[in-house]
C-alpha cells in the first residue's frame, strides 16, 4: 500500500476493482456511498467481468465502469481500491495508480494454509466490513448500503414473467457457482412447500447452468 494521507489527499479519480464472484461484487458496493460521501468530487469507476456489469451501471455514486475483458488501455488514476487482490489485478493496479490500497482475506500464515487444503470459512467479521478495513486510511471506518442496479428491460421483461401471479412471491436460487456452496435441493422442497402451504407463490432464479 501506499502511503495516505487523507488530509491533504484530495483524489479526483478512484478505481474500485472486484471482478468475482457474484455475491461479492454485489458485497463490495458497500464501499461506494462511504467512498462517495468522503470525497463528493472523484470520478469514481469500477472494475469488474462482463457479466456483472449490468448490475452495477447506474448505481448512485458510481460513475462509469469497465469490463474487465476489454480493460486493455489503462486511464490513469489517483487511487485503485482493488478488493480481488489477484495477481492479475495487482498488475492492473500498479499500471492505473501511484496510490492503492489492497483487500486482504487471509493472513500470510492463512494463505499458505489454504494452499495445502485447509481452507476454514472465515468468521473474524461480516464480508462488508472487511471491505470497509480496506478503506481505513481513508478515514471510513464503517460499510454503507449495497446497491444494485435493475436495468429497465430487465425489468420489463420481470414484469411479463410475473404479471399472473396473484399471491405474495418469494424468490429461490437454489445455484451456485461451486458444488460446495449449493444447499441441498431436498431441503430447498422442503422450504418451498411450508412456503406454498402459508399461501405464497414461488419463483426459481438462477442462471443457464442451474
Amino acid at each position: 500500500m501506499a502511503s495516505l494521507d487523507p488530509d491533504h489527499l484530495n483524489p479526483d479519480s478512484i478505481l474500485i476493482i472486484r471482478y468475482s464472484a457474484l455475491g461479492d461484487v454485489m458485497l463490495a458496493t458497500s464501499v461506494l456511498a462511504p467512498l462517495r460521501e468522503r470525497f463528493p468530487n472523484a470520478q469514481i469507476e469500477w472494475l469488474s467481468r462482463k457479466l456483472y456489469l449490468p448490475l452495477l451501471k447506474g448505481i448512485s455514486g458510481l460513475d462509469q465502469v469497465h469490463a474487465l475483458e476489454d480493460f486493455q488501455h489503462f486511464k490513469r488514476f489517483d487511487w485503485v481500491i482493488d478488493l480481488q487482490n489477484k495477481l492479475r489485478t495487482r498488475l492492473i493496479s500498479l499500471r492505473a495508480a501511484p496510490r492503492r490500497l489492497y483487500f486482504r482475506k487471509r493472513s500470510i500464515t492463512e494463505s499458505i494454509a489454504a494452499a495445502f487444503g485447509h481452507d476454514p470459512p472465515l468468521q473474524r467479521a461480516h464480508a462488508t466490513t472487511l471491505f470497509a478495513n480496506v478503506l481505513a486510511p481513508l478515514g471510513i471506518s464503517s460499510p454503507g448500503p449495497l446497491q444494485i442496479a435493475i436495468q429497465p428491460e430487465a425489468q420489463a421483461t420481470a414484469s411479463v414473467l410475473l404479471r399472473a401471479a396473484c399471491r405474495p412471491l418469494i424468490a429461490l436460487a437454489p445455484g451456485a457457482g461451486w458444488a460446495t456452496k449449493r444447499w441441498a435441493i431436498e431441503r430447498f422442497a422442503a422450504v418451498g412447500n411450508q412456503l406454498v402451504d402459508q399461501g405464497a407463490d414461488l419463483v426459481l432464479v438462477g442462471g443457464p447452468v442451474d
